[in-house]
């Protein structure tokens, strides 16, 4: 929705946010890492490459200016469990010049609402976890046959649709299995082509830390389903 149908406004707040401040709301070291990724560590065509995490409010107010979108005004949709990250949001969108102010709802009537195309929500927060350990678990949700118009269920929340990024990754899928290197060249390219448009600004990847006790034996942790105890023993 406008001020963000242009690419240059998304691309002006992906600048302006102050990374480390989001780091340190969400937790810190202990509870997040920093990235500028959609695609999670450890899965194919993950590159860990990243610019520096301070903002430029400078270069993204010229971006704004580029949109003609400064002084619009601008909801910020929040939900339960955003509390911490969303008031520096509001501060990159003040920095931009947009009158800014922030809806909450509770966890459960924020994402069916945001979803929703007919809600008309103009930026919010959303975060994904792995309900397979795969690349197009992630990437998938900006897929053209991902956006579902008109309905709460709807999880690319950005209405994100490009047939060039959508062609690179079916082949992906197609070569993971055979040809796995050629995959994660493809994944890394689909992934590019999408943060270029900047649909969403990946802020951190969240991190799950177990305590176990000395007498814990063989402790694995899966990606998908946490610490596996079927391996674990108690000496």
């Amino acid at each position: 929705m406008p001020p963000f149908d242009d690419v240059n406004a998304r691309r002006a707040l992906s600048l302006a946010i102050d990374r480390r401040a989001i780091f340190a709301a969400a937790g810190g070291a202990n509870a997040v890492r920093s990235t500028c990724h959609i695609i999670p560590p450890s899965l194919p065509g993950y590159r860990p490459a990243c610019p520096s995490s301070g903002p430029d409010v400078a270069a993204a107010r010229r971006l704004v200016a580029r949109s003609g979108t400064l002084g619009e005004r601008v909801t910020l949709w929040t939900g339960e469990g955003q509390e911490a990250v969303a008031p520096l949001l509001k501060r990159a969108l003040h920095s931009l010049g947009y009158r800014t102010k922030v809806r909450w709802l509770s966890f459960n009537r924020y994402y069916a609402s945001v979803g929703d195309s007919t809600r008309r929500a103009q930026v919010g927060l959303q975060s994904w976890a792995a309900d397979y350990p795969a690349t197009s678990t992630f990437l998938g949700l900006f897929t053209c046959r991902s956006f579902v118009p008109r309905s709460g269920d709807n999880q690319n929340f950005s209405q994100f649709c490009d047939r060039g990024a959508d062609d690179l990754m079916r082949r992906a899928n197609a070569l993971q299995t055979t040809d796995p290197r050629a995959a994660d060249v493809l994944w890394a390219r689909a992934e590019r082509r999408v943060l270029s448009a900047a649909p969403a600004i990946p802020l951190v990847n969240l991190l799950t830390t177990d305590l176990v006790s000395t007498r814990v034996r063989n402790d694995q942790y899966h990606p998908q389903w946490g610490l596996l105890l079927d391996q674990v023993s108690v000496r």
